[in-house]
C-alpha cells in the first residue's frame, strides 16, 4: 500500500491522487503529439532525400550537370534528422531491435521488472547523450563553427537534431519507467497510452 500510494501519488482517504494521473495523461498527450510532429518532420526529410537523388541521377546522365552539394546535404545534414527525429515514435511502436529471449517465457511481473531495470539504465544513457549533444551543439553555435563541405553551412544546424531528437525519446522512456513502476505497484489505471501504441493493441504486454 505504501509503495502504491509513493508511486502514484495517493493519500488514503482522500481523492488527491487522481492529480498526478491527470498530470501523466497530459504530459503523456504532449509527448505523443511532439512524437508525431518529428516522425513528420522525418518523413519529409525522407521525401527529400529521394527527390534530391532522383533529380541528382537526372541531371548527371541526362545533361551531365550532377548536383554537386546533394552528397554533403544528404549525408551530413538529412540523414542525421532522419535518423534522430524517428526515435522516439519508433520506440513508442516498439520497432527498435531487442533482445526478448527472457521476455518471452518470464511471468507478466518479471518482465516488467526487467523491462523497469532496462529503461531506468536507458534514461541514463539516453540523458548523458542529451546533455553532451546540447553542449555539442552550443558550442559550435558560439564559436560560429562551418562545416567544410560543399554547403559550408553551420555545424550546430546538424548538431542540433541529436539532442532534439533524444530529448523527446527520453520523455518518452521516462514514461514507460513510471507506467511500469505504476503496475508493479498495482496501480489501477490504463497505462497503455503511457507506455505506447503498440501495447494499446498487444493485451500480452499491455502495461
Amino acid at each position: 500500500q505504501a509503495i502504491r500510494q509513493a508511486v502514484t501519488g495517493e493519500k488514503s482517504g482522500t481523492r488527491g491522487g487522481r492529480t498526478p494521473v491527470i498530470f501523466l495523461d497530459r504530459v503523456t498527450h504532449v509527448v505523443d503529439r511532439a512524437e508525431t510532429a518529428l516522425i513528420a518532420a522525418s518523413a519529409v526529410v525522407m521525401f527529400a532525400i529521394m527527390a534530391i537523388v532522383v533529380a541528382d541521377v537526372g541531371m548527371r546522365y541526362l545533361f551531365n550537370a550532377p548536383l554537386d552539394w546533394s552528397y554533403d546535404l544528404i549525408a551530413r545534414y538529412l540523414i542525421v534528422y532522419l535518423f534522430y527525429f524517428a526515435l522516439s515514435d519508433t520506440l513508442r511502436r516498439d520497432r527498435h531491435i531487442v533482445v526478448d529471449i527472457l521476455a518471452r517465457v518470464a511471468p507478466p511481473w518479471i518482465r516488467c521488472a526487467l523491462e523497469l531495470i532496462g529503461y531506468s539504465l536507458a534514461l541514463v544513457v539516453f540523458a548523458i547523450i542529451a546533455w553532451l549533444g546540447v553542449e555539442r551543439a552550443w558550442t559550435e553555435f558560439a564559436g560560429n563553427d562551418v562545416v567544410f563541405d560543399s554547403l559550408q553551412w553551420p555545424s550546430w544546424v546538424v548538431s542540433v537534431a541529436l539532442p532534439i531528437g533524444i530529448a523527446v525519446m527520453l520523455l518518452r522512456v521516462a514514461l514507460r519507467i513510471l507506467a511500469l513502476a505504476m503496475r508493479l505497484a498495482g496501480a489501477r489505471h490504463d497505462w497503455a497510452a503511457m507506455y505506447g501504441e503498440a501495447d494499446a493493441a498487444d493485451p500480452e504486454r499491455a502495461v
